[in-house]
């Protein structure tokens, strides 16, 4: 008797173990998981990976305000990705002639599904916003959805969505959740445990409430030019396939001198302290050489600036992963260079020159992830010698 008890007493323990060993593995497993989704967060194409999207938790409040702050909160990262995202389900909704209606549940099912980000997985294959499913076959023996590739672009499945949406008859009648099901075929139990009518929908109607869209007449590009540059995005991050470059090099030939760096300092012409969000290289000569795409990438922007405050011609090159390289103060751009066009690495997309407000023939060189955002602009010179290429 006493031996049977040993050998049960081992055997317990040993399942005991295991189990202990088996939960330790699956939550380290979570835990390294979320972080990798976390730090993979980035553009357009990939909006921000976070684990168990429906899981996050929608603030206690009832509005956009509460919801974006109950995000910053949980993941310790700004809301950006997803403002942007609510804008272009916005923008693309009233541009295709949709309601109010159809517009908050294209909000609330895009929260359900990934809390408005791009999620490169998903369950099984689903992919995107919308966690749609490329492995799904339509009757024509295509995917119903689309490919992998249109997926992941949020302008494609957006619109994919409210195509799905267009053929819900009598829609505007149902409660959003039956409709949100009879596009997204879920299994219903489940999806319906996540919806909480009461905060997730009412977050969607004060999205929209808030937002700069305007509701336009159907075929109206009004409401879709105010997201244009967020639509440039997303086409400019499928060139380059949402890979950041991993060549770089200088913007121009030897021979130039390091003039003034990045950082605050005292304006040259006169504008008092002020920061410097660039660094400047000029050669002893008058202009005119030639300046480099210092990797590959799609241009971004182009602008004409010829006032005392700002660098004349302006180019910024997208490299992916919200890195985008500034040329400023050129004399004239290269030929062939336009916004969309892809650049390689050493190609010569300008001169250096002294237009706008410019003290003489110079480079004005940036790095920054938001032209339009001061305190996005980092050190140039630092962030290429970090790559491996030397300007000072």
């Amino acid at each position: 008797m006493s031996s049977m008890v040993r050998k049960t007493g081992g055997c317990l323990v040993g399942l005991l173990v295991f189990v202990f060993v088996g939960v330790v593995a699956v939550v380290l497993g979570f835990i390294a998981l979320t972080q990798q989704s976390i730090e993979n967060a980035g553009n357009c194409e990939a909006l921000g990976s976070i684990s168990n999207p429906i899981g996050v938790n929608l603030g206690d409040g009832d509005t956009a305000e509460s919801y974006f702050a109950a995000y910053d909160q949980q993941f310790g990262r700004d809301d950006n990705e997803q403002r942007k995202n609510a804008e272009l389900i916005i923008g693309i909704g009233y541009e295709r002639g949709h309601s109010d209606y159809d517009i908050t549940l294209a909000l609330a099912v895009a929260m359900q599904e990934s809390n408005l980000l791009n999620l490169s997985y998903g369950d099984r294959d689903s992919l995107g916003i919308y966690q749609q499913r490329p492995g799904v076959m339509g009757g024509d023996g295509q995917p119903h959805w689309g490919t992998a590739e249109q997926i992941m672009n949020p302008v494609y499945s957006i619109n994919r969505f409210y195509d799905e949406l267009d053929i819900v008859p009598g829609r505007e009648g149902l409660p959003l959740l039956e409709t949100a099901l009879q596009v997204q075929k879920p299994d219903p139990a489940a999806y319906g445990a996540h919806w909480e009518p009461a905060q997730r929908e009412a977050v969607a109607r004060d999205i929209l409430a808030n937002s700069s869209q305007e509701e336009e007449p159907s075929g109206s590009t009004t409401a879709m030019e105010k997201v244009e540059s967020m639509l440039d995005r997303c086409e400019r991050d499928s060139k380059v396939q949402r890979q950041i470059a991993d060549e770089w090099q200088s913007p121009l030939d030897e021979g130039y001198q390091y003039l003034s760096e990045f950082g605050w300092r005292n304006d040259p012409l006169g504008r008092g302290n002020m920061l410097h969000n660039g660094a400047d290289f000029a050669y002893p000569t008058a202009g005119g050489e030639p300046i480099y795409a210092i990797a590959d990438g799609v241009v971004a922007l182009l602008r004409d600036e010829f006032n005392p405050a700002w660098g004349g011609y302006v180019t910024y090159i997208d490299h992916g992963g919200d890195i985008l390289s500034g040329y400023a103060h050129q004399q004239s751009r290269a030929d062939g260079i336009v916004e969309g066009g892809e650049v390689k690495a050493g190609d010569v997309i300008g001169y250096v020159g002294s237009t706008g407000g410019s003290s003489g023939p110079h480079l004005h060189f940036m790095i920054t992830k938001d032209p339009n955002d001061e305190n996005a602009f980092i050190d140039p010179v630092a962030f290429l010698k970090e790559r491996g290429v030397s300007l000072d």
